[in-house]
């Protein structure tokens, strides 16, 4: 579905046209139900991984370090949900896995001697806080990205600009679309004390069910199954 047909759609569930339920109002509900519905989908994945089918780059994120300094910043446009592997080289050659760490672990000093003693460029970790991402050991050359970060990534929010034009669609599977509709039109009604607010929660309900149980089995290749093992103790 188009934003034109999701729009389309408010008005129709919602029994409201854009002058009572206006485009602008529309457009935040519109975007806060795109967070929620992704928020959905991250939790009931298995191993394939959503990311919005708007972006046109890799979910993948590449910081530079620098000599001496035990960290790298990440950008608020990063749009970093969830880190989900980092790798790391300290000579731009040999690439290794960086295994989460929080400092709360290490019970010596964070003095730069004590961490190079403690850690070594081949088996590296990393501290993430907010916008930093620390490094274990501290880089002593300059690394042009040097790391690199898979990430699950916010989905684009629409813009009023989108909503008017009407032609972008929702990074998702189709068949879940109707949920930026059902969303805005069910908290327009609930707000005015509207009874079809609650057969639009039932609705909702309904495909958030069947949206987790598609998400849940995206790989269908992955299924796993028991079989008994033989062992032999003699």
């Amino acid at each position: 579905m188009t934003l034109a047909d999701i729009n389309a759609l408010i008005t129709l569930k919602s029994n409201a046209d854009t002058n009572s339920f206006p485009n602008a109002t529309r457009l935040i509900l519109i975007n806060q139900w795109y967070e929620k519905i992704v928020s959905m989908i991250l939790d009931s994945m298995d191993d394939w991984d959503w990311d919005d089918t708007n972006r046109a780059t890799e979910a993948i994120v590449t910081k530079s370090m620098v000599a001496n300094q035990n960290y790298v910043l990440l950008a608020v446009s990063d749009a970093i949900i969830k880190v989900k592997r980092v790798e790391v080289t300290y000579d731009g050659t040999n690439w290794y896995k960086a295994e989460p760490m929080d400092i709360n672990q290490r019970g010596l000093a964070t003095n730069t001697t004590s961490v190079q003693q403690d850690y070594n460029t081949a088996q590296p970790f990393y501290d993430q806080q907010g916008l930093y991402m620390y490094l274990y050991p501290i880089p002593t050359t300059n690394s042009s990205n040097g790391v690199r970060i898979w990430v699950h990534r916010e989905p684009t929010e629409f813009t009023s600009g989108d909503l008017t034009t009407g032609t972008a669609k929702p990074g998702f599977d189709t068949a879940f679309h109707p949920m930026m509709a059902l969303g805005p039109a069910f908290e327009w009604t609930e707000a005015k004390g509207m009874p079809r607010a609650q057969s639009l929660g039932v609705e909702l309900a309904d495909y958030e069910v069947r949206l987790r149980r598609q998400y849940s089995t995206k790989n269908v290749d992955s299924d796993m199954s028991l079989t008994a093992a033989y062992k032999n103790y003699e």
